[in-house]
């Protein structure tokens, strides 16, 4: 399943943190803004709350997942449980699959001409170029790319460029044995790469409890 939330508030309850791994605390920390410090954690609830949805598993109680070579999170003991967590400015972004997945929000690309060389090939640059809104269409791509690189575990990449999308054009799209589906929320692109395929009914709002 597919989980977001974007009731993102200005600051988190006196206690919140009981509810937070250390080291999810500490990786917070390490954040300069206070915004981005909340959306880190506000992401590992948004996954904690989507496992016991879906496995009735209190994840708080086990130990803070870990992180491979790549640094892609696993929860040891639950080789069967994947997930992937993102989140930007206006949203938290959580999958969880039987098999590797991967994840991204975005907030809508406000000068797509800036970025196109930097993110597309030759054929979804042309793509652009003659998109009626261009920043929509190049934060889809954006999306479904890191999405892509996150799955197979290699992480936000700089090989953007490497990979072509241009036929990707909504939800359940199928390459390479992979099934790519982005969709849009509160001016969001949110994305998902996995071999199993995901579809509007999969996303779920999730208002996370706060107190």
């Amino acid at each position: 399943m597919l989980y977001y939330s974007d009731n993102i508030p200005l600051s988190l309850p006196e206690g919140f943190s009981r509810y937070v791994p250390k080291e999810r605390l500490l990786k917070a920390e390490r954040y300069y803004q206070e915004k981005d410090r909340i959306l880190c954690l506000l992401s590992y609830m948004l996954f904690s709350d989507g496992i016991r949805r879906e496995y009735g598993t209190d994840i708080y109680s086990e130990k803070y997942w870990e992180t491979d070579s790549n640094g892609k999170p696993y929860l040891p003991g639950h080789p069967g449980i994947h997930f992937n967590i993102s989140h930007c400015a206006k949203a938290v972004f959580c999958g969880i699959s039987k098999y590797p997945i991967g994840v991204d929000v975005q907030d809508t690309i406000t000068d797509a001409e800036s970025l196109v060389h930097l993110i597309c090939t030759p054929r979804e640059q042309e793509l652009i170029k003659n998109a009626e809104d261009p920043d929509r269409l190049l934060t889809r791509l954006w999306c479904l790319k890191e999405a892509f690189f996150k799955q197979s575990g290699e992480g936000i990449s700089d090989k953007l460029t490497d990979v072509d999308l241009s036929d990707v054009n909504g939800v359940g799209y199928r390459k390479s044995g992979l099934f790519f589906s982005v969709f849009e929320r509160s001016d969001c692109c949110f994305a998902v790469c996995s071999k199993e395929p995901f579809s509007e009914p999969d996303l779920h709002s999730f208002q996370l409890a706060l107190e």
